[in-house]
């Protein structure tokens, strides 16, 4: 039986190696004192660096969460592409892929 823990899905790695998401090896290893996580998105403080992880394919709750963790008006750039939420009206893009939310 395992014991209690705090910890969330977050510590579900299922990367093959720390450079295939080196942003989500960073913060939850040498750099989880700066991170902040909402569900299965993370951020580093923002005083430290701007960075946001998030899972390959974004989901509804995905992206409850990052518009939680980035507060209103928040602002990220996303890594890959064809990032676009399901709920219309939910963020606008541009061509940099930057998001912004409500």
């Amino acid at each position: 039986m395992r014991g209690k823990t705090t910890e969330s899905t977050i510590d579900v790695d299922t990367s093959p190696h720390p450079l295939d998401d080196p942003v989500r090896a960073s913060l939850r290893g040498e750099h989880r004192r700066f991170a902040g996580w909402v569900g299965r998105i993370g951020r580093y403080d923002l005083e430290v660096a701007r960075f946001v992880d998030h899972p390959q394919v974004l989901d509804e709750q995905d992206w409850t969460d990052l518009a939680t963790l980035l507060g209103p008006g928040g602002s990220t750039a996303l890594r890959g592409h064809g990032h676009l939420p399901r709920t219309a009206g939910r963020c606008s893009t541009t061509r940099s892929r930057r998001h912004r939310l409500p």
